[in-house]
């Protein structure tokens, strides 16, 4: 005989145990042998108000083209976080998935970019790192390795000069 113990639903969407289906919020008997995760379950220690209030989880319950619209925006730890409970969601959404992953590779790309671009300028003038900028101007990231070294340049000019300009 199987041994049946209440479950609660603490999620947003149904669970189904077995063939008992747990709508959010509802405690059903089930055979807990059948459960999803121990985060899911009654028993197990949660934070469940965090969960379901923080940021990722509130986007999450958007639709696929709002929440890939608000991609770009994320920070790197809420964009894993979204991925991860896409990917171990019961029913992913595989454009979704499919969307944070290419915005985590284009995150990876500019990151690549800005890295040869850091190379790149190494040691140039200030009239060649001014060419530079004009060349980058669309491209904000590798506009501010630019202009970053144009100031490191020009807060070394006087230094270059050594501000003697009145010797007899």
């Amino acid at each position: 005989m199987v041994q049946k113990q209440p479950f609660t639903n603490h999620t947003n969407k149904t669970i189904y145990v077995g063939n008992v289906g747990v709508p959010p919020g509802s405690t059903r008997e089930v055979d807990m042998s059948m459960a999803p995760s121990p985060t899911m379950s009654e028993d197990a220690p949660q934070d469940v108000t965090t969960l379901d209030d923080s940021p990722v989880a509130v986007l999450r319950q958007g639709s696929v083209k709002d929440i890939t619209g608000a991609l770009v925006d994320l920070p790197d730890a809420d964009l894993a976080e979204l991925k991860a409970l896409e990917v171990a969601d019961t029913r992913p959404r595989i454009t979704l998935v499919a969307a944070i992953e290419q915005e985590l590779l284009r995150r990876g790309s500019m990151a690549d970019a800005v890295a040869d671009m850091e190379a790149r300028i190494a040691g140039m003038d200030l009239a060649a790192l001014e060419v530079e900028a004009r060349q980058v101007a669309e491209r904000p990231e590798l506009l501010q390795v630019v202009q970053d070294a144009i100031d490191a340049a020009l807060a070394a000019e006087p230094a270059a000069t050594g501000g003697d300009s009145g010797q007899s």
